[in-house]
């Protein structure tokens, strides 16, 4: 290009354009230097055809090169077809502007949001956590926010001195946004440490209510347990004043004729219930009961043929060996349980020496009893009463089980055992009695006994057809003792007698 310039027309040559190369342009100020308007372009356009058609038709073709040269020359160059762009750029930093306006808008409407939610904060302790929490969440939208505006998509080619001042505008916003979170974040902290404080006064304070209250509960407590106690002192002294008072009204451990009847009765329905309950589908079998054995000898006794026992008569004869075991018991002259040996073994050793001297007899039981209850022998009277009451009970077990092949369960023997203790309790008022009361077993003894309508009662009465008892009976066994009374309830005419109730026993028609 630079060597058609010189065949150019002295017309052309009069109008010199000014040409600035492109190496010439800083690359620090492009945006400075903008092009040539498009209406001075299109003017010198028209002047430049004007001149080609006054030229000589032999110059045309030598000047066809130059003006495909100046066309090119006159077409936009790179920075040229900057302008649209341009203009979209000079119109950025207004949209630019508007756009951090609403933004900053939004940042102070939600930073009176967070005043307000702040300022209620105050007034509601209870729920400044969740107030703290919102908080937090609108912080982080607004930093996010903030930092989408902080980072611009689009860098201007071309600075001006708009574009600057908008970068300025833009910094003292930051600056602004950054020291309001700043200043929220610092209401923030003040908020948590007042929530940590005020946390901390009502912990404090309701540790203080519950140690007090704790203290007033262990006051009550202690004031309740001190009124029980005191209760139930008062409770013993009127029970102690109530039993002094009827010691001295009444006969001492007097009983009567029908208590002591109704005692017996009752114990024996409890034993033939309890049978009943543990042994009535059992079998009679006395395959292994040795001769000469302690069972064998007791079943003898209660009836020699033992072993040709009906098997209706099973029953019965469970309840008389219960019965018979437990008549030792009955025949302890002072207290069950006095050893064998020692010094305690000399009482029942004059007891059984001293026995028939009459109501002196039945007046030194009663005291000796007492006294010994009284003593410091008397929890060793009730460890001995205890082991022999358990001892028996054990004794009683293993004898029907030999015969029955029952094996007891374990309540069975629990029960049998507080069968023994009632027959205990009923031995020691017996003996504390002024009258004197004697039971008596009928033992048979290897002998055949007759049935006496006198003392005795039949479980298992055969009526004929007129409806009258049979008169000609034999006794099997005796099942149950008969209660004699002798003398009367101050100690006196000990030869007098009375039976109180019959012996039960299981009969034969004869």
């Amino acid at each position: 290009m630079r060597g058609n310039r010189g065949l150019e027309s002295p017309s052309q040559s009069k109008k010199p354009r000014k040409f600035i190369p492109r190496g010439c342009i800083s690359s620090s100020t492009p945006s400075t230097i903008s092009a040539p308007p498009k209406a001075a372009i299109a003017s010198a356009r028209s002047n430049k055809e004007e001149l080609q058609r006054r030229q000589s038709p032999s110059e045309e073709s030598v000047a066809q090169k130059p003006r495909r040269e100046r066309r090119s020359s006159t077409l936009p160059g790179p920075e040229e077809e900057q302008d649209p762009d341009q203009m979209q750029e000079s119109s950025q930093p207004i949209d630019r502007i508007a756009e951090l306006e609403k933004a900053f808008a939004a940042a102070l409407e939600d930073q009176n949001i967070l005043r307000e939610e702040l300022e209620k904060a105050r007034q509601r302790g209870n729920a400044y956590r969740d107030t703290l929490e919102g908080i937090r969440r609108q912080l982080s939208s607004s930093h996010s926010a903030r930092s989408q505006f902080s980072s611009p998509s689009v860098t201007s080619r071309g600075g001006s001195e708009k574009g600057s001042e908008d970068k300025l505008q833009l910094g003292r916003e930051r600056s602004t946004l950054l020291e309001n979170n700043h200043e929220l974040r610092e209401r923030i902290a003040e908020l948590q440490g007042r929530l940590v404080e005020q946390e901390m006064v009502f912990k404090e304070r309701i540790q203080q209510e519950r140690s007090s209250r704790e203290a007033d509960w262990n006051e009550l407590t202690r004031r309740s347990h001190q009124s029980e106690k005191e209760g139930q002192e008062r409770l013993q002294q009127l029970l102690d004043l109530k039993h002094s008072i009827s010691t001295l009204t009444r006969a001492e451990n007097q009983a009567t004729d029908t208590e002591l009847t109704d005692r017996m009765n009752q114990l024996y329905h409890r034993i033939r219930e309890w049978v009943i309950n543990n042994l009535r589908r059992s079998k009679l079998d006395f395959s292994s009961i040795e001769r000469g054995s302690y069972a064998a000898n007791l079943l003898e006794s209660i009836t020699p043929n033992y072993w040709r026992t009906d098997s209706t008569h099973k029953v019965a004869l469970y309840q008389a060996i219960v019965t018979s075991n437990i008549m030792s018991l009955f025949n302890s002259p002072l207290l069950i349980g006095l050893p064998k040996t020692g010094t305690l073994a000399t009482f029942s050793e004059l007891a059984t020496y001293i026995q028939d001297a009459g109501s002196e007899y039945r007046e030194w039981v009663r005291i000796t009893v007492r006294t010994l209850e009284k003593s410091q022998a008397k929890e060793t009277l009730t460890q001995e009463r205890e082991t022999v009451l358990h001892q028996l009970s054990l004794l009683i077990r293993n004898q029907l089980q030999a015969i029955s092949g029952v094996t007891l369960p374990l309540p069975a023997h629990s029960s049998l055992l507080a069968i023994l203790q009632s027959v205990a309790d009923l031995q020691h008022l017996l003996v504390l009695q002024k009258a004197e009361y004697k039971t008596h077993f009928f033992y048979a003894n290897g002998r055949d006994m007759n049935f006496d309508s006198s003392s005795m009662e039949s479980i298992n009465d055969d009526e004929d057809g007129d409806g009258d008892t049979a008169e000609y009976r034999t006794v099997a066994f005796c099942v149950f003792p008969m209660l004699e009374k002798f003398g009367d309830e101050t100690g006196e005419d000990m030869e007098v007698s009375n039976i109180l109730m019959k012996a039960k026993v299981c009969s034969n028609v004869g």
